[in-house]
């Protein structure tokens, strides 16, 4: 639980009005310690995103997943993302 309160605390610190921005809404937290929400909105990609930290490498991974006839779907997957990072790489995605 540690880790996924971290991840959200450091991008609501690199930009206080991102998850407004995405719209976020569901902010989980899933059993690997990763920090879930839905983006929804007036974004242009809708769908699940998770970030999760990669111990090995100190970063985080990145996943963007959308549910389709009641299967997840991972539209993309980015690995090796610093926590500065993290806004710009979510937000080319989700817009």
């Amino acid at each position: 639980m540690k880790i996924a309160e971290t991840i959200h605390s450091q991008i609501k610190t690199l930009d206080p009005s991102a998850l407004m921005a995405w719209g976020a809404k569901n902010l989980t937290i899933t059993s690997k310690d990763a920090l879930q929400f839905k983006s929804s909105g007036m974004c242009k990609w809708k769908g699940f995103v998770t970030i999760s930290l990669d111990r090995g490498a100190d970063t985080y991974v990145v996943k963007f997943q959308r549910l389709r006839k009641m299967e997840l779907i991972t539209d993309k997957l980015i690995r090796d993302v610093y926590a500065m990072d993290l806004i710009n790489v979510i937000d080319a995605q989700v817009g």
